[in-house]
């Protein structure tokens, strides 16, 4: 898999701008606000396919990360000429589509949803849960958003959405830029 950063948050390591600020309990939220479930299906159709995207251009990355690796390791051919040009223009493809993957992760962070994993497909929307902040959490190929979990956790501990009530935003500090 391609790697682009160590840090937790893919959205920083694309050079997408995540804005944050703390809530009252010292909490981080993101600026654009927060969802509801309802809220969070009505955005899956776009979101999924960004997040479809995402997955399509990081193997991509990795292919032709793969083949340049590939040509740059040959032992030292006696035409290397024709390799050159072969290298030049995966270089060029490996360029491009990392902007574009970059372009991705900045139109998900603009709509105020986190990649949790890309590898998963799994997607988090910041919600309340009892006036505590909450992930909502999808991944592709799941018709709704039918899950939650805390933002200590990760995918894998999600929990059932069931009769919990998640609100749209802690209090109007949640909401200020």
């Amino acid at each position: 898999m391609v790697q682009f950063s160590t840090n937790d948050d893919p959205l920083d390591a694309a050079g997408g701008r995540v804005r944050r600020h703390a809530t009252s309990d010292g909490s981080e939220t993101n600026r654009w606000g927060t969802f509801t479930v309802q809220s969070a299906n009505q955005m899956l159709p776009l979101v999924e396919r960004i997040v479809l995207d995402l997955i399509g251009l990081s193997r991509e990355l990795e292919q032709q990360g793969a083949q340049i690796r590939g040509i740059e390791h040959l032992p030292n051919p006696s035409n290397l000429a024709a390799f050159a040009d072969e290298l030049s223009a995966i270089k060029e493809s490996f360029s491009t589509d990392r902007q574009r993957l970059e372009s991705c992760y900045r139109e998900l962070s603009s709509l105020g949803v986190k990649v949790d994993s890309l590898q998963d497909g799994a997607i988090d929307f910041p919600g309340f849960l009892n006036r505590r902040p909450v992930l909502l959490c999808w991944k592709v190929g799941e018709p709704a958003v039918t899950h939650w979990h805390h933002p200590d956790e990760c995918f894998p501990s999600r929990r059932v959405i069931g009769d919990h009530s998640f609100d749209a935003a802690q209090s109007s500090v949640a909401q200020a830029p």
